[in-house]
């Protein structure tokens, strides 16, 4: 595992190294500045498989360089977690929006990073090996959507916003350690009826619609994750209410405009379906994504199969 460790502090870049070896990784090169980090990433000679990156630098945040390696084809897909002392909201939910996989607090010890690297070294392993990826998604749906949730969706993870079912639950899970876990979630069902003349449309439909719902909130107020079977989930980024008559309003009607492109496709039955939204205050009584789930089972949305767990 190869991987890039960005700190300002020299003391932490050996502390981080010193642990990593720990662990029985040797193939680990550091950088002090975002300046830095992202000269190393783009030389290297072969792709780095994970990154490490503090978000306070001077000459540039960790935020921002998480934005700019994301920006980088051979990077799109690689884990990035955040090593870092900060633990308001606003920087947790700007480092997910930037593209980060996962988000640890200092001070860590080896065991609690190991177990973030495991889970991360798993998910490059299946990326490599081109091996089916539908455990990465609550709700794999089979027929016509069985090629976009083997793999095809991870396309909408270059949208605004959009971000994997695993990350949503780092998100959350995060939200929930530092005791501020106000949010809320509404699930959005495109449903794509039994009028599918054309298989071969359906993830050009599936990214255009994905487009369009990253587009229908203001830019850092909410997260998006296509769960499968045509459904994707919203939560917010702040505690004031945002998935109102209004937003709904404006939702239906950009799908009535969009619909009319969808039939010319050859998907001549698509529907709309918007639940109700789920408030979160408190984690202690059940899993994070859980809030998901209870969105996704809200009057409005069709019904699902059981929810596919140990997201990777």
């Amino acid at each position: 595992m190869h991987i890039l460790a960005v700190d300002d502090d020299r003391l932490m870049l050996e502390l981080i190294t010193e642990m990593l070896h720990g662990l029985g990784l040797d193939k680990i090169k550091t950088a002090s500045s975002a300046e830095e980090a992202l000269v190393t990433a783009k030389l290297a000679d072969r792709p780095f498989d994970c990154f490490l990156l503090d978000i306070d630098m001077p000459g540039g945040s960790g935020i921002q360089l998480c934005a700019d390696l994301r920006g980088i084809d051979v990077y799109r897909n690689t884990p990035m977690i955040m090593l870092t002392a900060k633990t308001e909201r606003h920087f947790i939910n700007d480092a997910f929006l930037a593209g980060a996989t996962d988000y640890i607090n200092k001070p860590f010890n080896e065991d609690n990073l190991g177990d973030r690297l495991f889970v991360a070294l798993n998910h490059l392993q299946r990326c490599q090996q081109n091996q089916a990826v539908p455990p990465q998604l609550l709700y794999p749906g089979d027929g016509p959507f069985s090629e976009f949730d083997n793999g095809g969706y991870l396309e909408l993870l270059e949208l605004p916003a959009f971000v994997s079912n695993r990350a949503l639950n780092k998100y959350l899970e995060k939200l929930n350690r530092i005791g501020n876990c106000n949010s809320t979630a509404i699930a959005v069902h495109l449903d794509l009826g039994v009028a599918v003349q054309s298989k071969d449309a359906v993830p050009r439909v599936l990214v255009d619609f994905a487009a369009s719902l990253s587009k229908s909130l203001n830019e850092g107020v909410h997260l998006v994750t296509y769960v499968g079977s045509g459904r994707y989930v919203l939560c917010s980024l702040t505690d004031q209410p945002i998935f109102s008559a209004q937003w709904r309003k404006r939702l239906r009607a950009r799908f009535r405009y969009r619909s009319q492109k969808y039939a010319a496709l050859g998907i001549s039955d698509t529907r709309l379906k918007i639940g109700a939204v789920v408030a979160q205050h408190s984690f202690a009584d059940e899993m994070p994504m859980l809030m998901v789930e209870r969105a996704l089972k809200q009057p409005g949305i069709s019904e699902l199969p059981r929810p596919v767990f140990g997201l990777s």
